[in-house]
């Protein structure tokens, strides 16, 4: 999984990714106030680590309600974006891959939005962040995630495309799934 341009690029991708301005990739604000308000709803304490938080949109808005935020990300150039936003000095940031979440810190909560969890493709290794997230709970913290259900499955059994221009620049989403 990942995201570059023709020239294997991250930094052109992560700079690109949600800010303010012409254009942008992706950005959601309605989608982050649900995550949020989800969070609000669901989570326990106010110790939360967000496994691929991205640019760290929800990250940053979490922290602003006063909880203890820890933004992770694989990408240091997304986590470098991350740290450049207004209210990003409220959160702890680490570029970190969430099979190797190191079991040192425990947490109220854990949470992995926005269909990251469906970027480990290999059981082990999906197996491996269930449960390294497990031993970094308190005792009852919960692990807020979603996932591409069988029925999204369907949607992708062919490859899905979708595909444009953002002023100059052409850009390519793919989508597709192996086995289930």
């Amino acid at each position: 999984f990942g995201f570059y341009d023709a020239n294997g690029d991250w930094d052109w991708y992560a700079g690109n990714y949600d800010k303010d301005g012409n254009w942008v990739l992706v950005k959601d604000d309605e989608a982050t106030q649900m995550w949020v308000d989800f969070t609000q709803k669901y989570a326990k304490g106010r110790n939360i680590l967000e496994l691929a938080c991205g640019s760290g949109e929800i990250t940053i808005a979490l922290a602003k309600l006063g909880y203890s935020m820890y933004g992770t990300d694989l990408s240091q150039e997304m986590i470098d974006e991350a740290q450049e936003k207004e209210g990003s000095e409220l959160v702890q940031w680490e570029a970190l891959d969430m099979v190797q979440l190191p079991l040192d810190k425990k947490y109220d909560s854990i949470l992995c939005y926005c269909d990251s969890l469906n970027y480990v493709v290999q059981n082990q290794d999906v197996l491996t962040v269930f449960e390294k997230v497990h031993a970094c709970l308190e005792d009852g913290g919960v692990f807020l995630f979603d996932i591409h259900s069988l029925d999204r499955e369907v949607e992708f059994a062919e490859e899905y495309i979708e595909e444009g221009f953002l002023d100059d620049v052409a850009y390519q989403w793919t989508i597709r799934h192996e086995d289930h």
